[in-house]
């Protein structure tokens, strides 16, 4: 798996962005018969929430994205990320993935 984005306390809009691939090869996982799936979230005080995935283009890319709202990040440091999708044929979870979250430096 792979991330893109590097998320800001506060921030609406981000996409944090996956890239499932094959533990043994490392060839990305086609998505295409996707069914659903979630992003389970890991805060820096190991409280976690899920929040729904979905494909970011028709899913031959392996890539699965969620859009961050206003709640999604409250806290900065290091968060944890790990997906978990259906596909027509089975459901899996990804390996987690760590990422920072940047504090918001607010203004006077």
């Amino acid at each position: 798996m792979s991330m893109t984005g590097t998320p800001t306390v506060g921030d609406v809009g981000t996409q944090i962005k996956l890239t499932i691939r094959d533990e043994a090869t490392g060839a990305v996982v086609n998505l295409s018969s996707f069914v659903s799936g979630y992003f389970t979230f890991e805060a820096p005080d190991n409280s976690t929430f899920t929040e729904v995935c979905g494909l970011f283009t028709d899913g031959t890319d392996g890539i699965l994205v969620v859009t961050s709202t206003a709640d999604t990040f409250s806290t900065s440091g290091r968060w944890r990320v790990q997906p978990t999708y259906t596909l027509a044929t089975g459901t899996w979870s990804g390996t987690p993935e760590t990422f920072a979250v940047r504090p918001l430096i607010a203004l006077d």
